[in-house]
């Protein structure tokens, strides 16, 4: 792998030497009245004489910007800046090919703005850009007082199923990051982390659907980027929150965060707590093709309520100019009480029974995660960066579960039978992980990023079942397991950058070694593997004007993480089992896109997407003799998808803007064993509508659909509901909201399954129509000025060049 990665580098250096470029640029420095930098101020290039803006960015950490492959003529510069005075500067005469720097720009102090003005923030609620989308939190009054869960469910090219799975384009699953660092959990831990995260503590959401070799390979449909809150303004800042809503039951939240930024230290925190209760219904009908024509019908109820802890705090030093360390403890615990039930009605030709399995569980979990990051420039084009993460989470199960079976006809049957089952459950799940990240500027066109990362899971699941006799309890050993699991992956990447006249590409490889050890303890069972992949990038960008048309290429990979292989059976009672596959093969996917993009006036894309060997939905295996149903994972042999997606940001006036997003796809599946080879078309609409309505009150209305489709191996119904908002801005501290999720209580899965022997309907209903109050009061200064800002060096992917116009 060092070999194959260094001759890649050797292979781009030496590309980047044959470049040539005519083109022209301007860059700079801009300086406050300190003399330090002055960083994401706005720096806009203005042709002469008409005065037409070409091009506009934010200066770096450096206090730097650069206006690349600009045509020559005659520009000025303006520089603004909250709590700065607007400068504007020039002209300047460009000749062909010429690179000019200018002076140093310093900027002075708008006295009267850093007594007075408040920070007013003119973002967009979604910034869809070349690379990705990003959602601007704090501007939609629907992601108010909610968790991140629910942020995501109404993201553009993101589906949330009622179980809390989450998809993005073809309904594959995405790597979630928050910061840059990839969360480690799936499934159900996933989703309860996710929940956890409150809106209040979130900057940003990034979608990124076709990530570049910057980004480790596992997740097939994409990147999720959560980025939380971190202060750029001097001195002391922070706001707190208070969310109040009620449902089917009650709901509440408190939150606080603060920053604290000098011209060297930034230390930055939050903590919050959050209290929910809610249920989820899941109602099935099951027909057997056997003799007796058995029936079943079965209800499941699930009643649980949480209250959830958490905290993040940590601190960026400068150590000089061109150095800086970054250090960050987050992590939530939480406890949550379920109650369950389980009524299934079974009908068969010579008699009918019933069986009704109670259930009282405990789960604690906690997550910790330690990260120390490093930030440095060598030199004047170089950069290196690195960072060390450690996480531990933790999960303990604690259940007594009751069933009780009588036979219903004929009407003499025996007396009622009574069962009763104790499960102890511990999970424990440690991931340590480092990175480094190496960039260069080769010239004015050509920049190289390479880096090296490792990662290292130990995973340990237990489960302990015994069975009460006459009132003891005797070991039951057929459920009982005991699972471990270890990974290791190690991975290298390059990524070259090169940005001409109109034209640019970005082409990247990374290479991913994988080891895991999946040994089954209790069954004397063990299954290693080991895999080594190459993963290429490609994006293709021409610019000829202010639209964009753009060519993605990426291959990733969906590995099998410790939940999917995990044998170990989940009970629900005695006919409805579920149960991890530890002989699956990770898929493999391969994506290409071509897209039309007007930044703020719509992007269009159409994309094939062929997946091999996909397992990420629900597949059932029935045992025709024990009528005992299995929930698990399966490989299926072929998935392609292929679609047209836009992206339509309107602004149809001052008082009323809407965002339009639309999918249309049609999907083919294949298995191996010839049962399943069906192709079907999928249509999804999201409609997010924004109201001005007078003065400090605006309001928000967000509705979603999506058609009949089939997933897997399941046939959907048309699902479909409506969101609504209303927030007034009491003062330039102080905003109440109020919001109304699922109006008309019409979001639900609704699907059936005819499969091998398989005769099923499902309807899965959780707690969606809720109402929320929220207040937030923010504090201390909101006035920004020019101190140095450490970035963590994996929170985003690095920016390509201006030019690119990404």
């Amino acid at each position: 792998m060092t070999k194959l990665i260094a001759c890649i580098i050797f292979l781009c250096i030496a590309l980047s030497s044959y470049s040539q470029s005519n083109s022209s640029a301007i860059n700079g420095k801009i300086t406050g009245p300190d003399n330090q930098p002055a960083i994401s101020v706005t720096v806009r290039l203005l042709h002469l004489p008409d005065s037409a803006q070409i091009k506009a960015g934010n200066t770096d950490a450096n206090g730097s910007f650069s206006f690349e492959t600009i045509k020559s003529g005659r520009y000025a510069i303006v520089v603004s800046g909250i709590g700065y005075k607007k400068q504007v500067t020039g002209p300047y005469v460009v000749t062909p090919g010429q690179r000019l720097t200018i002076a140093d720009v310093k900027l002075s102090e708008d006295r009267i703005a850093l007594s007075e003005v408040v920070i007013r923030d003119k973002r967009d609620y979604i910034d869809t850009r070349a690379d990705k989308t990003v959602l601007n939190v704090d501007r939609n009054i629907l992601a108010t007082g909610i968790n991140a869960l629910s942020v995501l469910a109404t993201a553009p090219g993101v589906k949330v199923n009622s179980l809390g799975e989450i998809a993005m384009k073809a309904g594959q699953r995405p790597s979630v990051y928050v910061n840059g660092r990839q969360v480690r959990l799936q499934g159900a831990d996933l989703s309860a982390y996710l929940q956890s995260l409150q809106s209040p503590d979130i900057s940003q959401v990034e979608l990124i659907q076709n990530p570049s070799a910057r980004f480790d390979a596992g997740g097939a449909g994409g990147v999720i980027n959560i980025i939380m809150k971190k202060g750029a303004n001097e001195g002391f800042n922070g706001a707190v929150t208070g969310t109040a809503g009620y449902g089917s039951y009650g709901k509440a939240g408190l939150n606080a965060n603060g920053n604290y930024r000098s011209k060297g230290v930034n230390v930055f925190g939050s903590a919050g707590i959050d209290y929910n209760k809610t249920f989820l219904t899941i109602r099935t009908d099951r027909t057997i093709n056997d003799a007796e024509h058995s029936a079943f019908n079965t209800v499941y109820d699930n009643t649980q309520s949480t209250p959830t802890f958490n905290y993040r705090f940590g601190t960026d030093v400068t150590i000089s100019q061109k150095h800086s360390l970054g250090f960050l403890i987050s992590g939530n615990t939480a406890t949550t009480d379920f109650s369950k039930s389980t009524a299934t009605a079974l009908r068969k030709t010579s008699a009918d029974s019933s069986f009704i399995t109670t259930s009282n569980l405990k789960r604690k979990v906690s997550l910790t995660n330690y990260n120390i990051n490093y930030q440095g420039k060598l030199g004047s084009h170089q950069t290196l960066s690195a960072d060390v993460d450690a996480a531990f989470y933790s999960r303990r199960s604690q259940e007594q579960l009751v069933t009780s079976s009588s036979i219903t006809r004929p009407a003499n049957a025996i007396t009622p039978r009574l069962d009763t089952l104790n499960n102890l459950a511990p999970t424990k799940f440690d991931n340590q992980s480092f990175k480094i990240d190496y960039g260069n500027n080769l010239s004015k066109t050509n920049h190289l990023d390479a880096g090296i990362k490792g990662s290292f899971v130990h995973s340990t699941n237990m489960q302990w079942f015994n069975t009460v006799v006459n009132g003891v309890s005797v070991p039951y050993a057929s459920l009982s397991s005991d699972f471990n699991y270890n990974e290791r992956i190690a991975a290298a990447y390059v990524n070259f950058v090169h940005v001409a006249d109109k034209f640019c590409y970005t082409a990247g490889l990374r290479a991913e070694n994988l080891r895991s050890d999946a040994n089954l303890v209790s069954r004397n069972e063990r299954f290693i593997r080991n895999y080594n992949n190459l993963f290429p990038s490609l994006q293709l960008i021409y610019k000829p004007n202010k639209s964009q048309y753009i060519f993605d290429y990426n291959r990733r990979i969906d590995y099998l993480d410790y939940s999917i292989v995990n044998p170990i059976v989940a009970y629900q009672d005695n006919y409805n089992l579920r149960a991890g596959n530890p002989y699956l093969q990770p898929a493999i996917i391969n994506t290409f896109q071509v897209s039309y993009l007007r930044p703020s006036v719509l992007k269009l894309s159409v994309y094939a997407i062929d997946t091999k060997n996909m397992f990420n939905f629900a597949y059932y295996s029935q045992n025709d003799v024990t009528k005992v149903l299995t929930t698990t994972k399966t490989n299926l042999q072929t998935f392609l998808s292929t679609g047209v997606s836009v992206e339509l940001p309107v602004k149809v006036s001052k008082f009323y803007n809407f965002d339009f997003n639309g999918d249309v796809a049609y999907q083919r599946y294949k298995d191996y064993k010839g049962y399943l080879n069906k192709g079907t078309g999928d249509l999804i609409l999201k409609l997010n509508q924004s109201f001005r309505l007078a003065d400090g009150l605006s309001a928000s209305v967000y509705a979603q659909y999506e058609s009949a489709t089939f997933y897997g191996v399941s046939s959907f119904r048309p699902n479909y509901y409506l969101n609504a908002g209303i927030a007034k801005q009491i003062n330039p501290r102080s905003t109440l909201t109020v919001n109304a999720t699922d109006v008309f209580n019409t979001d639900r899965d609704r699907y059936n399954i005819n499969f091998a022997n398989l005769n099923m309907s499902v309807y899965n209903k959780k707690e969606t129509q809720v109402v929320r109050v929220t207040y937030t009061y923010r504090f201390g200064k909101s006035t920004v000025k020019g101190a140095r800002r450490h970035t963590a060096s994996n929170a985003e992917e690095q920016r390509r060049m201006n030019s690119a116009g990404l």
